[in-house]
């Protein structure tokens, strides 16, 4: 594992013998007049990618640290280190001298102290070296229910949307439509609605969607806005029919048209994009539209229901609405369901939930049984997640329900229902360390 500082000490006899060595950093024969850092990094060549981490040197408190914390799990009680410029003498932890010993691998699990001599022999620093590694596995899941719920009654059908910094829940109950908003999911506010005179036992809240800073409801003939969730306007929409929206990408609004195809909104007309898929789900789809690694958007349809009443296990996926691509290439990923949760979160898109198919029954309701399903390829192949994944045990597996991603890091599963008589009207809110804005691995 270990090489021989011997080998260090080569180097630094090299650069006596020539000029300089060009190793992140230029150290050059002579030594410094000023008792002063410049720069600082770890070598090790056991652990890959180590001498990348970049250490800042704060002259003021005199502490050198690297802000993108080393992996969580890495060993830091055996390494060795390349310091800029220079000195007459470096003295680690007030005993070592460093030019003078023949082995140097130190431990810096609580930091280590280095003092500076110029070549004076009289003006010296010191510095406290503090190296910064995760201390939470980046892959760990933590899951916490947080509010019990919501609202009171059963919930017919209900979405929720992060829309202009917080959270709106819709829900149909008793053929009404209650809104209720919440920045951080634990405490929510019931709001009152205006501008929707429509009849709400004809909705389906699975097809509401977010465009722009606004929600967006689309119901005979009208396009319904809301930047709120609570004051609502409509414009009347020409072109061919549309039955409802399906999703809304790069600042388009589509929709799926009576003869099983895709339209797309330009300003108030629908404009025809051809037929959708023969086996392309018809209803109860999970439907994302998330930026991939490339930073281009493009959108996910899972699972659903298609025009004869089968229940889907397909992967659709497409980055411009008119060109479609099924991902599973026919082999069943994971159980067919309908009213699944999707987000693209932890690395991959995780799927949550979901209703099957019950044969011979039009009123019973079961949740599927791999109730929790992660894609590392990005809807290629899925499998169980791994254990530090799982949603704990009081988490009641559900369908109708919505996954939610917002921009501090956190994901929240929210309502749905575990039958076809129990609304949970409940918030799950989970933390992937990995998934915090600005991570580095």
């Amino acid at each position: 594992m270990r090489k021989s500082i011997y080998i260090l000490g080569m180097m630094f006899l090299m650069l006596c013998a020539t000029s300089c060595l060009d190793s992140g950093g230029t150290t050059s024969t002579t030594i410094s007049d000023e008792a002063k850092i410049t720069s600082f990094y770890l070598y090790s060549d056991s652990i890959e990618g180590i001498d990348d981490y970049v250490f800042t040197i704060d002259d003021d408190s005199m502490l050198i640290y690297n802000y993108d914390s080393i992996d969580y799990g890495t060993r830091i009680d055996s390494l060795s280190f390349v310091i800029n410029p220079r000195f007459s003498s470096v003295y680690i932890n007030d005993t070592l001298d460093y030019y003078n010993l023949t082995e140097v691998y130190l431990d810096f699990t609580n930091g280590v102290k280095f003092t500076v001599v110029a070549s004076d022999e009289k003006t010296s620093a010191d510095y406290f070296v503090k190296v910064n590694v995760h201390t939470v596995d980046p892959d760990t899941f933590i899951w916490q229910g947080i509010k019990s719920e919501v609202f009171g009654g059963y919930a017919m059908t209900e979405k929720v949307l992060w829309i202009n910094d917080r959270l709106l829940y819709f829900a149909i109950v008793d053929n009404d439509l209650l809104v209720n908003e919440s920045v951080d999911g634990e405490k929510w506010e019931a709001l009152e609605v205006s501008g929707l005179d429509i009849d709400f036992s004809d909705i389906d809240l699975n097809y509401l969607v977010g465009y722009e800073d606004f929600v967006c409801l689309y119901y005979d003939g009208e396009l319904y806005k809301s930047a709120d969730g609570a004051t609502w306007t409509s414009e009347v929409i020409t072109g061919i029919a549309v039955e409802y929206l399906l999703f809304s990408m790069e600042g388009k609004v589509y929709g799926v048209t009576a003869d099983h195809g895709l339209a797309r909104l330009d300003g108030t007309d629908w404009v025809d994009l051809g037929r959708l898929p023969s086996d392309f789900p018809v209803e109860g789809a999970a439907v994302l539209v998330a930026k991939a690694p490339s930073g281009k958007e493009r959108v996910f349809v899972v699972g659903g229901i298609d025009a004869n009443g089968r229940f889907l296990s397909t992967v659709w996926s497409s980055e411009t609405g008119g060109y479609w691509s099924e991902l599973s290439g026919g082999i069943e990923r994971f159980s067919p369901r309908a009213y699944a949760a999707l987000a693209q979160y932890g690395g991959g898109l995780m799927l949550f939930g979901g209703m099957s198919q019950v044969a011979d029954s039009e009123s019973e309701s079961v949740v599927v049984k791999d109730a929790q399903v992660f894609s590392k390829d990005f809807g290629l192949t899925w499998g169980a997640p791994k254990s530090k994944s799982e949603i704990g045990d009081l988490y009641v597996p559900r369908y109708g329900h919505s996954a939610v991603v917002v921009p501090n890091g956190y994901i929240y599963l929210i309502g749905g229902k575990s039958s076809a008589v129990r609304s949970n009207n409940d918030v799950w809110r989970g933390l992937n360390y990995a998934s915090l804005p600005g991570f580095r691995r």
